[in-house]
């Protein structure tokens, strides 16, 4: 007993509170694990006993309360519906007919979760209200979740012995299941019904499994650019769909993108011909990609594929209000040719490759490569007009150029020359995109 009082003499009132706050902590967690339990237990499978509710307010009913097991011995069917909903009133009538033809053996019982008011409103102003004499139960919070639902109308059915047989849709409210019932057989239900609850009308349907996470069908979608995503795109077809997707591409390679033509397809070779178009012009790519870049996906069913471009073409329209189309058109361009055949040295070998590619080397080279690697490189750092390859060399070679010769025309073709080839201007009927 000394050291307990020793003890208590050194908790101070600091101390003594923290030990209250912890306990009470503690109180309250079991409190609310031991409701979550309770609320998650709370719904029912088919098969189980259902508890015998009790109705507190029932209209149409002499005594204004019930319980479920007042009707054990029948086939009970709840009918949750609203006065706003046409499904739900259509029903009612079919209701009230299978109640006046089974008499005792079938308990038909409606269920609202609406204001007093509300119902007795529409009793007195609807016809169907009017002619109805179904019991109807109001705001029963244990029966919404025995039997959650997010629409109407929703049916419960009810065995005799009072276990959950089914829930459904009004579609299996027919003579022939109650007949089923009472004999004891299965119900032979067709319209099963399992509502999802975790969905928000106000959030984006499927985001993040708002309404679960099922695969879409058919499916377009456009974002803004997206920082770290890179760029490119990609086709993926399966047995069942088709899918396209593109990332971080500007409107001009969308619109060539929906026309079916390849990625490399130069620009040069794309016009925008009028002040909408060009708006949509990346002049300067880190400066203006986020406001001018684009993330697209079309996802397609697999029977629809040859519509992939049509259906692509009509979303950029409705967003950008830009039309695109492919033709043919004489423009200006510069045609690599030989100069003289005997002068274009075959490749010495070796390991192809290049270095086209590498911004910090003035130097560039192509070793054992085709001439329309040339043209690829050249038609990136050459403004304005496309060059193309007349030179119908068909076996690999070598060169060197620098950084230099590609300012100036006459520079380059003084450097192709000691190659046998030079660039000619031509005007050439071309494949070209329209953008307007």
């Amino acid at each position: 007993m000394p050291l307990i009082k020793q003890f208590l003499n050194r908790i101070t009132l600091h101390h003594a509170c923290c030990l209250a706050f912890v306990l009470m902590a503690l109180l309250l967690s079991q409190a609310v694990r031991g409701q979550a339990q309770e609320h998650a237990a709370a719904e029912l499978e088919t098969g189980e006993q259902v508890p015998d509710v009790t109705f507190s307010t029932l209209l149409h009913y002499p005594s204004g309360t019930a319980s479920l097991s007042d009707f054990r011995g029948r086939v009970v069917l709840l009918q949750f519906w609203a006065t706003t909903c046409g499904s739900s009133l259509l029903a009612l009538p079919k209701l009230e007919a299978l109640q006046q033809a089974f008499g005792d053996s079938l308990q038909v019982i409606t269920v609202t979760s609406q204001k007093r008011e509300e119902v007795e409103t529409f009793l007195a102003n609807n016809p169907i209200g009017r002619r109805m004499k179904l019991p109807i139960v109001l705001d029963n919070q244990q029966l919404e979740e025995l039997f959650p639902y997010n629409a109407v109308p929703h049916l419960v059915w009810i065995s005799p012995e009072g276990r959950l047989l089914a829930q459904t849709g009004p579609y299996d409210a027919t003579p022939a299941t109650v007949r089923r019932l009472l004999r004891g057989q299965e119900g032979n239900f067709k319209d099963h019904k399992k509502d999802v609850m975790d969905h928000d009308y106000s959030k984006l349907l499927f985001h993040e499994g708002n309404g679960g996470s099922p695969f879409p069908r058919y499916r377009s979608i456009l974002t803004p650019y997206v920082p770290g995503l890179g760029g490119g795109s990609g086709k993926v077809k399966t047995d069942s769909t088709l899918r396209l997707q593109i990332v971080n591409a500007s409107v001009a390679q969308l619109l060539r993108a929906s026309c079916g033509l390849p990625s490399y397809f130069p620009e040069k070779q794309i016009f925008l011909t009028s002040d909408k178009a060009r708006a949509h012009q990346v002049h300067n790519l880190v400066e203006e990609r986020q406001h001018k870049n684009y993330c697209y996906e079309m996802l397609l069913p697999a029977a629809l594929s040859d519509k992939l471009y049509t259906f692509m073409q009509q979303d950029l329209e409705r967003l950008f209000g830009l039309q695109a189309s492919v033709r043919k058109r004489r423009i200006d361009c510069w045609e690599l040719t030989l100069l003289d055949r005997a002068a274009v040295p075959r490749s010495a070998g070796g390991e192809p490759g290049h270095n086209f590619t590498d911004v910090s080397d003035p130097d560039k080279y192509m070793r054992n490569e085709s001439a329309n690697r040339l043209v690829v490189f050249l038609n990136k750092h050459i403004p304005d007009l496309p060059v193309l390859d007349r030179t119908g060399i068909t076996y690999p070679i070598d060169l060197q150029l620098s950084e230099g010769d590609l300012q100036d025309i006459n520079r380059l073709n003084t450097r192709l020359a000691a190659y046998g080839l030079r660039l000619q201007k031509k005007k050439r009927p071309l494949q070209v995109l329209i953008i307007q």
